[in-house]
């Protein structure tokens, strides 16, 4: 298989964190950065040892010696970014969330498929190889039927009402930003809900910073905390009809806990560069979806997301 050339747009908080990792794909090899600020793009390029480096991110599309584009920009830019690299030809890995709304979402992923490209929302804890077993283990009966999942990811962020925390047009709140990562897991693990309901406590910015989320999947039951005001552990614990499965830090997992027995995995940095081996392999084959994380699967999640902002009240620009 050959090596899958990225480029990543957007140098944020995020892009440091792939980084960590990233070198570990053994067939991506990182190729471009692009910034909005080409000195800061350069820095960061010579910084990671990466060849080219870009001004704007026209440039980093148009570049001959990029396949795909990782695009770690703020939420409301995730709809423009993907459709200006789908348009120059190139695959695109992008951040969650994936987009602001679910009409985002469709022209993202109609746009994919008019022209037959690769397309995935970097959901990165579905690939993770502790994430991966798990899940194995409880389709094939091994841990038992699940009965309830229980999950929280949290921390506690200054309300600073311009950050792209707080600030609803870069599309702020707890649900957006880390809510997203246990409601994906249990839809992973289950399907699709049946049934939901959410509470949250706004900011004043008029985003959530903390979110309450409880599903239904026939006989089984979730419920997910996720805040931007207040520290958690980020442990999940599933419980199934043959016992109590426990996953700490669920979100970049490398363990599991089940009948006293832990389960362990090789330590990770952070884990990212599962999902660019996964994306690498699909295109690779000529897929241009994931079969971990569907195009629907993210349509679908989006759109709920959607509904559990509008039900809390939290209404971004373009809605």
């Amino acid at each position: 298989m050959h090596q899958l050339r990225v480029g990543i747009m957007g140098l944020g908080s995020i892009f440091h964190r792939v980084m960590t990792d990233l070198p570990n794909a053994a067939h991506c090899k990182l190729t471009a950065l692009a910034a909005r600020d080409a000195a800061r793009a350069r820095t960061e390029a010579e910084k990671y040892g990466v060849p080219l480096s870009f001004g704007s991110y026209e440039e980093l599309v148009q570049c001959p010696e990029v396949d795909l584009v990782y695009i770690a920009t703020p939420h409301n830019l995730h709809h423009a970014h993907t459709l200006l690299a789908l348009g120059h030809k190139k695959h695109v890995l992008c951040e969650k969330a994936f987009a602001m709304n679910p009409r985002e979402t469709g022209e993202m992923i109609a746009c994919a498929r008019q022209e037959r490209l690769f397309l995935m929302e970097a959901m990165w804890t579905r690939f993770l190889p502790a994430m991966g077993r798990l899940k194995e283990m409880l389709d094939s009966g091994e841990l038992g039927e699940i009965r309830h999942i229980d999950a929280n990811f949290s921390y506690a962020y200054p309300y600073t009402p311009a950050s792209r925390v707080y600030d609803p047009a870069l599309g702020g709140g707890a649900l957006m930003d880390v809510g997203v990562y246990p409601l994906s897991v249990c839809c992973m693990l289950l399907g699709r809900p049946d049934r939901w309901q959410v509470s949250g406590v706004l900011a004043p910015s008029g985003v959530d910073r903390r979110v309450c989320m409880q599903l239904g999947f026939g006989e089984a039951t979730c419920q997910c905390m996720a805040g931007v005001d207040v520290e958690g552990d980020s442990r999940m614990r599933i419980f199934t009809t043959r016992g109590l499965v426990e996953v700490p830090d669920f979100w970049h997992a490398t363990s599991f806990i089940f009948a006293g027995k832990e389960f362990v995995f090789p330590p990770e940095t952070e884990g990212h560069h599962h999902q660019f081996e996964h994306a690498a392999a699909c295109i690779a084959r000529d897929e241009t979806e994931s079969p971990v994380m569907p195009l629907e699967e993210t349509a679908f999640l989006m759109n709920l997301i959607f509904q559990m902002r509008r039900k809390m009240g939290v209404i971004f620009p373009g809605d």
